[in-house]
């Protein structure tokens, strides 16, 4: 089977990149080949983003909390000049310390971001995750790869 990413550094379950950390990558995707780099800056349930998710998404629902990540990630190369990979909803998934669960991330724009080279994603990607369950992992993979992704401690 092929890969659709590869990680460096074995940033896996049991070994997560940890904030301020920088991980390198290789994605395979829309018959091209990108290498890139991404680390998490911050992690928030901070007033000013609730804010601005509110007026696009609502109020949490009870028993739910916002967790926002900073994540900055690059495409340091591609196979394709002026290629992009988009940064949908499944790009970051969440990983519920609790029940295991992967929550999909939810962006602010309306419209997902996309990075080439040159143009990296310095942002922050939400998720909507059971109260008490803030210290799960998320995960950077391929939309349809579950078993290759890069593995990132949530503080």
């Amino acid at each position: 089977m092929r890969r659709d990413i590869s990680m460096y550094g074995g940033y896996n379950e049991s070994n997560p990149l940890i904030f301020g950390s920088k991980a390198y990558f290789e994605i395979n995707e829309n018959f091209d080949k990108f290498v890139g780099s991404v680390s998490i800056e911050e992690a928030s349930t901070g007033k000013d983003v609730v804010k601005n998710l509110q007026e696009i998404k609502g109020t949490a629902p009870s028993g739910y909390t916002y967790i926002f990540v900073k994540v900055n990630l690059e495409v340091l190369a591609s196979e394709k000049p002026g290629a992009s990979i988009s940064i949908n909803n499944y790009r970051f998934e969440y990983i519920d310390a609790v029940t295991l669960k992967r929550i999909p991330s939810f962006m602010f724009s309306k419209n997902s971001p996309s990075v080439s080279e040159g143009n990296p994603f310095n942002g922050w990607v939400g998720f909507l995750v059971p109260d008490g369950h803030q210290s799960g992992m998320i995960v950077l993979s391929s939309p349809d790869d579950r078993q290759n992704a890069l593995w990132m401690k949530v503080e």
